[in-house]
This record gives C-alpha cells, structure tokens and sequence, in this order.
C-alpha cells in the first residue's frame, strides 16, 4: 500500500486548498511548499509563520500521514498536516497576533503530546489528560516550557481548535491525530481539567484575563502532576 502513495505536491492537493491558504490575506501568494508565510495582521504590520520547526523530532509524532481525497491516496509529512491544520484553524477569522500565535500553540502542543505518547491519535480517553497538559505548559519553537499560570482562554481556545482540526481531518480524510471528538462533552472534561491543574472552574477560567494571583501552589501543584503523569504514562 506504502509504495502506491503519491509524494505530495503542491499540484497534488486539491485546487480548493491552494486557494484556502491564500484566502488568509498573506502578503504574498504561498503554496503547501513554502514553509514561511507573512500574514497581514488586522490592526497594520504582519506575522510571520515558519512552518520548518515542525521538521524538529519533538513534533514529528508519525512519519507521515495519508490523505484520502476525491480517489487520491497522498502521503504527507507532519509539517504538511501542521499547515492544513492551521489553515482548517484560521480560515474565516480576522487574523490578529494573539489568535496567530494560539493556532500555532495549539497545534505543536498536540503533536508534541502525540510524540511523547509514541502515539499517531489523540484518543477520546486521552483528550482530559491533554487538556491537563495544555494548561499549564508553552512551546518555544520545538521545546516544552511549563508555565506557572496559564495563558488566557481567549488567546488559546484550544476547545475551538480541537473542534476546527477534527473538521479539518475529516473535510481531507486524514486518519490520524484525533480519533473520536465528544464534542458534547468537551466542555465537561475542560472543566474537569481546570479543577485538576488551576482549582477553578471551566467557566471561571474564561473570564480570567490574568491568572498571575494563582502563584506557585498551581505551579507545585503542576509539577507534582506533570511527574505523575510521566511516571505512568
């Protein structure tokens, strides 16, 4: 089967996606070839996303993912599947810096999980204890960095881009990242996720905009859960 896929290339993708990805209002016209892309920001200037950090072995949880599409079988490298994502992701929303910036956390931080599990799917019984992770850790390029207190929901609503990578997999029929999504119960694990990392409710973390107060018993609190979950994972 390995041996009957297509190395993709840009003319391999569907039209639909080439024009998906310069419908984000870039500076320039890219392609899925090219690995940076100058967003032009809402409020003036632009952002820079460069796509080659997912070349780095922390992100690359699979060798390859395989696409489905319209009778085509394409193989596709992780940095690929990571620029359709943050397309599925950003498609339709102004583009300001902090949203920018959250899609692209979001997704290093799923394939960094997926990487240290040794694991090519998110499974619905793994979903609580990423969310655990997510909280309450950052990413520096390809590095993990553990966080005291946690960004703002507003500028990391990873719920909403669980949601808009599992509709991407499925619109590409990409068979990999994440398995079944219970989307009515996302919110229930998120909540149970915050009571267990930052000892606050779901909807009490939304109208946060700065959790500073939380100061280092969350930060302890962290530790002893990152160690733990390690341990036994």
């Amino acid at each position: 089967m390995a041996s009957k896929l297509l190395q993709t290339k840009t003319s391999e993708l569907p039209l639909s996606f080439e024009d998906r990805i310069n419908a984000l209002d870039l500076q320039a016209p890219a392609s899925i070839d090219d690995d940076v892309w100058l967003l032009n920001l809402s409020d003036s200037g632009t952002a820079t996303i460069n796509f080659s950090v997912f070349d780095s072995e922390s992100l690359r949880f699979m060798d390859s993912a395989v696409i489905h599409y319209n009778d085509e079988t394409l193989s596709i490298s992780p940095k690929t599947l990571a620029k359709i994502l943050f397309v599925g992701i950003q498609s339709k929303v102004v583009n300001n810096r902090s949203g920018i910036i959250g899609a692209m956390h979001s997704i290093k931080m799923l394939f960094y999980y997926l990487t240290e599990k040794s694991s090519h799917m998110l499974e619905a019984n793994e979903i609580k204890s990423f969310l655990c992770f997510y909280l309450l850790n950052d990413m520096e390029g390809p590095e993990l960095k553990a966080l005291i207190s946690p960004h703002s929901y507003v500028n990391r609503p990873i719920l909403t881009h669980l949601r808009k990578i599992k509709s991407t997999l499925y619109r590409y029929g990409i068979e990999a990242v994440i398995d079944t999504l219970p989307d009515s119960e996302l919110n229930t694990l998120m909540n149970s996720a915050c009571e267990i990392m930052l000892d606050m409710t779901f909807n009490d973390y939304q109208e946060g905009s700065s959790f500073n107060y939380l100061g280092l018993d969350v930060g302890k609190h962290y530790v002893d859960h990152c160690h733990l979950f390690f341990e036994e994972h």
